[in-house]
Formats: C-alpha cells, sequence, structure tokens
C-alpha cells in the first residue's frame, strides 16, 4: 500500500514492530556517562528497605527445637488435643503444623504410657513437674 510518500514503508506485517523499535530509538536518551538508557516508566519507591525484625523473633528454630516443645507441652498438657497444642504453639509465634504436631504428640503420649507400665517413671515428679508449669507464663518460649 502507498502512503503519502509514494513508499511501500507501511505495508507488510512487520510494520507496527517497526514502528514500536523505531518509537524506542528515539525514547532512548544517553545519559551521562555516555550509555544509552531507556526512560522509565516506573519511578523507584522511596524507601524500598525491608523493616526491621523485632528481636524477639530473631531466635533461631530448628526442627529439634521445635519438636522438643511440643513434647513438653504434652508432659504439661496431657489432655488437650493436638489442635490445642498447635494453636498454642501459633500463639507463642513458633511455626508446625496439625499433622506434626499430631504425630508427635501421639508419640509422646505412647512412650509415657510405656513408661508408667513398666514403671520406669516416677508418677508423683511427673505431676509436680505438671504443677510447676501448668502456668504458661512460667514456660520459656524464647529459646
Amino acid at each position: 500500500m502507498l502512503d503519502q510518500n509514494n513508499d511501500y514503508s507501511s505495508a507488510g506485517p512487520g510494520y507496527k514492530r517497526r514502528m514500536r523499535r523505531e518509537r524506542l530509538r528515539k525514547e532512548s536518551t544517553v545519559g551521562e556517562t555516555g550509555s544509552t538508557r531507556k526512560k522509565s516508566k516506573h519511578r523507584p519507591k522511596p524507601y524500598s528497605a525491608k523493616p526491621a525484625k523485632e528481636e524477639h523473633l530473631k531466635r533461631n528454630i530448628t526442627p529439634r527445637g521445635l519438636k522438643e516443645r511440643i513434647r513438653r507441652l504434652v508432659l504439661i498438657y496431657p489432655d488437650q488435643s493436638a489442635l490445642d497444642i498447635c494453636e498454642t504453639l501459633h500463639n507463642h509465634g513458633w511455626p508446625g503444623s496439625g499433622v506434626l504436631v499430631g504425630g508427635v504428640r501421639q508419640e509422646m503420649r505412647e512412650i509415657v504410657k510405656m513408661l508408667d507400665q513398666y514403671e520406669l517413671i516416677n508418677r508423683d515428679a511427673l505431676k509436680a513437674f505438671r504443677r510447676a508449669y501448668q502456668d504458661e507464663a512460667k514456660i520459656r518460649w524464647d529459646r
């Protein structure tokens, strides 16, 4: 198709691409260092740094530490369900799914029953331990 200049520059399927490339070439600017840069449509955010984490959230949570925390909660609260223990963990900022808590809780309950059956555990000491740590404020959550 002929245009005003009597040539075929606007003809063919690549016309839009050619025009876009030409427009981008015109928009590119030469910076102070002499390098060619495109103008950015997006401006940088005024403050893009991450917010500082709070000190109590900087603890190192390991799988062993998490399992030890769940076992301790099972010893202190033998009548709580796995979901209650999971909720207690989440309230104090410890990760852990219901499946993990349920598995560790079941294993710990079986161990305590077996030790009690073979009289390898002191029931009075276990009751004293439960009484001493019944209040959640006495449990150290920072480790």
